[in-house]
């Protein structure tokens, strides 16, 4: 009962601290750890959801680091072009997600058979 009740404290709080890591790291003029910090704590997002697909709902996800590498690829050419908004940068993230979700969705759901 005990290691129970201090998971559902302990959880949440890693969270929180690992969540304001780099933050903290910028506000100490630390760059390294900036990048490095928001690079965990993305890598740790896909994990995570890639557990609850996988894991919980027990569906084989063969797309899954797709969309994580649109994203990645998104970020990075509009920062090579000089856009650093990290709103504009979201929101051209999940347009070009949903653009080829929509186009493999359409082509998944069309197969049948052994090709499945």
């Amino acid at each position: 009962m005990i290691t129970r009740n201090l998971t559902r404290v302990s959880l949440p709080l890693l969270f929180l601290v690992l969540a304001a890591l780099p933050f903290v790291a910028q506000a100490l003029d630390e760059p390294f750890y900036v990048t490095f910090f928001a690079r965990v704590l993305i890598y740790a997002l896909a994990a995570c959801a890639l557990n609850i697909v996988l894991g919980f709902a027990g569906l084989v996800s063969f797309g899954h680091a797709m969309f994580v590498g649109l994203g990645c690829y998104a970020v990075g050419i509009l920062s090579y072009y000089g856009i650093s908004n990290g709103w504009i940068q979201l929101a051209v993230c999940i347009s070009v997600c949903i653009i080829v979700a929509v186009l493999v969705g359409s082509v998944c759901l069309r197969t049948s058979g052994i090709g499945l």
